[in-house]
C-alpha cells in the first residue's frame, strides 16, 4: 500500500472517530438535558424497526414457497405480532416509554443480583474472596435497589448521558491523533 493510501486510510478513520464522537456528544446532551424526548425517541425508534421487522417477515411468509405452510404461517403471524406491537407502541408512547424505562430498571436489578450471586459462588471456589464479597454485596444492593424501585434507572439515563458526552468529547480530540 502506498504512503497515499495510508494517509487516506487515515484521514478516513479520524473523520468516522470524529463524526463519532460528534455524534456521542449530542446525543449525550440530549438525554442529559431533554430525558424524556431523548427516551420517547429511542422507543419510537425501536416502534419502527418493530414496523419494518414485521413487513420484512411478512414478505418472506409470503415469498417462502419451499417452505411448509406452518412455518409460513409462523412467521406471517410473527410479522403481524411486531407490526400490532410497534403501532401500539407508537400510538402510546408516553406510557411505553415509561413500561420500557421500568422494564429496564428491574431487568438491570435483576442481572446485578444475579452477579452478585455468583460473586458470592466464586468466594466458594477460593478466588480473590474480599473483592468478591465486596463486589457480591453490592452489587445485590443495587439489584435489589433497582427491582423495588426501578425508578432509579434515571440515575443509570444520567450516568450514561454524561459519559456519552464525556467519551464523545474525547473521542473527538482524539480523532485528530489518528494518522500523526
Amino acid at each position: 500500500m502506498s504512503t497515499d493510501g495510508l494517509t487516506t486510510a487515515a484521514r478516513g478513520i479520524r473523520s468516522a472517530l470524529a463524526i463519532v464522537g460528534l455524534l456521542s456528544f449530542v446525543v449525550g446532551i440530549a438525554m442529559l438535558f431533554w430525558p424524556v424526548t431523548s427516551a420517547k425517541v429511542i422507543v419510537a425508534i425501536a416502534a419502527v424497526w418493530m414496523i419494518i421487522a414485521g413487513v420484512v417477515y411478512l414478505g418472506i411468509a409470503f415469498s417462502a414457497a419451499g417452505r411448509g405452510g406452518w412455518a409460513r404461517f409462523g412467521i406471517g403471524l410473527l410479522g403481524v405480532f411486531y407490526i400490532v406491537a410497534g403501532i401500539v407502541f407508537l400510538m402510546n408512547l408516553p406510557e411505553t416509554t415509561l413500561f420500557a424505562a421500568i422494564w429496564v430498571g428491574i431487568f438491570i436489578g435483576i442481572v446485578w443480583i444475579w452477579e452478585g450471586i455468583t460473586a458470592f459462588v466464586s468466594v466458594a471456589q477460593g478466588t480473590s474472596s474480599g473483592w468478591n464479597i465486596l463486589y457480591g454485596v453490592l452489587s445485590v444492593i443495587a439489584g435489589l435497589v433497582l427491582v423495588f424501585s426501578p425508578f432509579y434507572v434515571t440515575v443509570l439515563w444520567w450516568l450514561l448521558a454524561i459519559s456519552l458526552i464525556i467519551l464523545g468529547l474525547v473521542q473527538f480530540v482524539r480523532s485528530f491523533s489518528v494518522g500523526k
